[in-house]
């Protein structure tokens, strides 16, 4: 089989997730309630789909550190329900009337008297949820928690493997997002807490090294996925939508934006008719907004090129014709919080802001120094040798990981920056840290490209299949062989 096409190959996880999440909204739309055998079909694709290749961690230490944090969110996970509010009275929610057999006709979907906290909300966590507990009851579909952990370890690892980063090295990075305490205790936010935070951040995770390694039928998983996973997973389609063209991929960034656009035409219609808001939303605005994505990888593809005039040009028109009609059709909380930057935006806060996203960025208790070990990996690594590296190094340059989370970091402060002033505090005590989270694979993914090429020779032969995958990998982004 052509080396190149295998090398593409998205991950089994990925495949899965995609699988269920576009078909069970596919049904929903249309009136079905999700039957169980979504489920094991999803299982199928993916394990024709998956790359060739047994996966595995690299080390026994690191393996130890898997087992017992796996076994300790499934601990939490099967032994009690969700911790924490969200968990409860929404994504888990949603999912028990889907697994009662219900449609988007029942009354806790149709009916508006009928209490529900979140109606807006996407729905991929609750249709993988409602999957795992058709076959194993209520509780044990819980498992789906670790195993989501667990593709977050794997979702850096076989980047890092792809790209012939050292064994060491891979283990070591591996270790370290491995003991990251947000996710593995028993807390506000962790993995068995019932949020969409590591869903999501292992949605990112699989897009940021899509669009690293150039992998377009990845990418336009990453793409599909996201709009469907949470409403910042919106934010996060355009950060890589504009990323990838900018300082990586311009194929991958298209096929993430194609993804993206079809999710969106799909999700649209569907959060309006669960917001009861059907009737405002036509069609036009749907397409409109749907080709939000593709304008971003074009405008990154015109920036890369430094047409600064058609930039100027394009930013005026979009702005002046289209943007405001646009920006309040955008998935729920997301449209508002964005029209309110410019009507209720609190500028005042922004000292406030940053200080305590700073603080929590330090915060060992919760992200285990994870954004303190990259900074301190650039340093090592001196910022002038990284942008130099696109070429010369054996990994890709990490600007597009850089990019994407200082599009991250933007976000956040500006969605804090709307909150009202009596909301403020609880969203910097509990919502920050977990808007964080979301971020954590791309850091650890960095943080392994970046200590491999401080502390490993470029002449050092390691792992004959480790450089070999490497090669192909660097053959697939450039499409050209290396000499």
């Amino acid at each position: 089989m052509n080396e190149r096409l295998v090398a593409s190959r998205p991950p089994f996880d990925l495949v899965a997730i995609a699988f269920l999440g576009a078909l069970g909204h596919v049904l929903l739309a249309r009136g079905s309630a999700l039957p169980p055998w979504l489920l094991p079909c999803a299982l199928a694709v993916a394990l024709v789909a998956r790359p060739h290749g047994r996966p595995a961690f690299d080390g026994l230490p690191t393996k130890v550190l898997v087992v017992a944090g796996f076994v300790a969110i499934a601990y939490g996970s099967l032994a009690t329900q969700d911790r924490s509010w969200d968990g409860f009275a929404t994504w888990s929610l949603t999912a028990r009337h889907l697994a009662a057999g219900e449609t988007l006709a029942a009354p806790y979907f149709a009916n508006p008297s009928v209490y529900h906290a979140t109606p807006g909300y996407p729905l991929l966590q609750p249709i993988l949820l409602q999957q795992s507990s058709l076959w194993l009851g209520e509780a044990g579909g819980r498992i789906l928690f670790p195993l989501l952990w667990l593709a977050l370890l794997f979702a850096v690892r076989d980047p890092l493997l792809a790209m012939g980063v050292h064994r060491h090295v891979r283990a070591l990075t591996v270790a370290g997002l491995a003991l990251v305490p947000l996710f593995t205790e028993p807390g506000h936010g962790s993995a068995e807490s019932g949020f969409a935070d590591l869903l999501l951040a292992l949605l990112v995770t699989h897009g940021a090294a899509a669009i690293l390694l150039g992998r377009w039928p990845a990418a336009a998983l990453v793409g599909l996925c996201l709009p469907l996973c949470k409403i910042e997973g919106t934010v996060h389609l355009f950060s890589l939508c504009l990323v990838a063209p900018l300082f990586a991929s311009w194929r991958a960034g298209l096929a993430v934006a194609a993804g993206g656009a079809i999710a969106l035409a799909g999700w649209l219609p569907v959060q309006a008719q669960l917001t009861h808001r059907a009737a405002d939303l036509g069609g036009g605005v749907v397409a409109l907004v749907a080709l939000l994505p593709l304008l971003l990888v074009g405008f990154g593809a015109v920036l890369r090129m430094r047409r600064v005039r058609i930039v100027v040009v394009g930013l005026g028109l979009v702005g002046g014709l289209w943007l405001p009609s646009l920006i309040g059709q955008l998935p729920a909380g997301l449209g508002q919080a964005a029209l309110a930057l410019g009507t209720q935006a609190r500028w005042s806060a922004v000292g406030e802001v940053l200080a305590t996203i700073g603080a929590i960025l330090c915060w060992f208790r919760k992200l285990g120094g994870s954004f303190v070990v990259l900074a301190a990996a650039l340093v090592a690594v001196r910022l002038e040798r990284v942008r130099a590296a696109r070429t010369a190094a054996s990994v890709p340059s990490v600007a597009p990981l850089l990019a994407l989370l200082g599009c991250g970091l933007l976000a956040v402060v500006l969605f804090l920056l709307t909150r009202p002033a009596e909301d403020l505090g609880l969203f910097l005590r509990e919502g920050t840290v977990r808007y964080l989270s979301q971020l954590l694979g791309i850091v650890w993914l960095a943080i392994g490209m970046l200590l491999h090429r401080q502390f490993v020779e470029s002449d050092e032969p390691g792992d004959a299949g480790v450089a070999a995958s490497g090669r192909a990998a660097r053959i697939e982004q450039t499409g050209r062989s290396l000499p």
